[in-house]
Formats: C-alpha cells, structure tokens, sequence
C-alpha cells in the first residue's frame, strides 16, 4: 500500500509539473501579431481631381491617415486604421473607417472597416503625358480583377483637358 501510494503520489506531482510547463511554454514563444499597414503610401497622397462627360467636378484628397471626398455636392472622409490582419471582426460598427488590406503590383487596396463582401478601393499612380510632360495620375479601381473606374489629375485644368478620357460616374 505504502509503495501504491508513493507511485500515485510522484504521478500527480509529475502530471501537475507538466501542466504547468504547457501553460508557460507558449507565452514565452508566442509569434509576433501581423498588422495591417498604418498609413497610405507617399506615392499616392495628394489631393486629386475629376471631370465627369457632363462637367461635374470631384475632389479627393489623401493625407496619411485620411481619404476625403467631394463629389457633386457631397462630402465625406474616411479615416484608415490599423488592425490584426486576419481578423475576421471589426470591433464596432465604424461606417467612415477604413484599412489598408494590401498593396499588390502598384495598387493600394483600401476595405471598409465593416465592409462584408467585395474586393474594396484600389488607388495606383500611373503617368501620363501631358503637353510634352510626364503627369502624376491617380487610377481608382475595384473589383476582382481590378477594373479602372476613374482616372484623376493632379489640377482641375488637367481634368477638364482629360474628361471626355474618364469613365461617367
């Protein structure tokens, strides 16, 4: 009896020891959480404009941190956030946020913080001539195979020479 019980003692002091070594082993080699990117590229940043084929004008302005729009009298920003990238939850319902899914062969893609289904807002810098001179322009685009939907130009000038080049809205 006194050997039974020796051998059960040293098997639950062993079986404890291990627990306790499985609950520390992780934290100490836990992989570092990969985040999405904070701030939208240099290459893009700037404010932007468009001419539709009725005339109407369109703005958007990208800082760091921030994408603001005017279009045909209205007005919006979105503010880009970092986040874990495989997250699958957003943490809250916040309509004008947005992050930084990827950047693929040039193009920015842009998601909504709750945006559910969809490929999100692509934003790539092209150049182009322009009376004998290379010009900075802005392509927008969307979509699985990344459509261009507008092309926008670094003066109003420069979009109005060009308008009847861009896709209606």
């Amino acid at each position: 009896m006194k050997l039974w019980m020796k051998f059960l003692s040293i098997a639950v002091l062993v079986l404890g020891m291990g627990l306790v070594s499985l609950n520390v082993t992780p934290l100490a080699g836990q992989a570092k959480v990969k985040m999405t990117a904070r701030t939208l590229p240099k290459s893009i940043r700037g404010t932007w404009w468009h001419c539709d084929r009725q005339g109407h004008y369109s703005k958007i302005r990208l800082t760091a941190k921030k994408i603001k729009i005017r279009q045909r009298g209205q007005h919006f920003t979105e503010t880009v956030h970092s986040r874990k990238a495989d997250a699958s939850s957003s943490k809250g319902f916040h309509p004008y946020w947005v992050f930084i899914s990827q950047r693929i062969h040039g193009w920015t893609n842009v998601y909504g913080w709750n945006q559910g289904s969809g490929d999100g807002d692509y934003y790539k810098v092209v150049h182009k001539r322009y009376h004998g001179k290379q010009i900075r322009v802005l392509k927008q685009g969307g979509g699985a195979g990344i459509v261009t939907s507008e092309r926008d130009y670094p003066t109003k000038q420069i979009a109005k020479h060009f308008k009847s080049n861009n896709t209606a809205y």
